[in-house]
């Protein structure tokens, strides 16, 4: 149904227009009136539009992180080479079944063994302080004496 009072508010997803939100007024206004519509209620509308286009953002990032990390697990489950990952606060996370090939065991349970067995001692040294700096008190995260 038509009206001629609305208003309406853009959805904008990383500065591109994509859409748009409008609220009708349906019922009728005397006439000489200067329209149904508080000026909160087109700020109500302009917040909420932004929201939505926050959200799309988020989705669409989200959806290109999957993405991506379904690519590099592709990759690295058929790599050739020993991928390991590590991140600061989880220690080593990632060990590529290449591991089994190339070091002729497969990829320990408990990975400081790993470390052991594939770093100098003057690394490993240098690793173990990183490792407890980074995650102090976290049990089963830390680096073992």
């Amino acid at each position: 149904m038509d009206s001629p009072w609305k208003q309406k508010s853009l959805i904008a997803v990383h500065g591109e227009l994509v859409g748009e939100v409008e609220v009708r007024y349906l019922a009728e206004v005397p006439e000489g009136g200067k329209g149904p519509f508080l000026p909160e209620e087109q700020m109500l509308l302009d917040s909420i539009t932004k929201r939505l286009g926050r959200i799309i953002e988020r989705l669409q990032v989200e959806a290109a992180l999957e993405e991506s990390e379904e690519k590099f697990r592709g990759i690295a489950q058929r790599s050739f080479d020993l991928i390991v990952t590590s991140y600061r606060d989880d220690g080593l996370n990632y060990i590529s079944p290449a591991m089994e090939r190339i070091l002729g065991y497969s990829p320990p349970k408990r990975w400081w063994e790993l470390i052991g067995r594939i770093t100098s001692s003057t690394s490993l040294l240098v690793w173990k302080e990183g490792a407890a700096e980074s995650s102090p008190g976290r049990a089963g995260r830390r680096a073992p004496d």
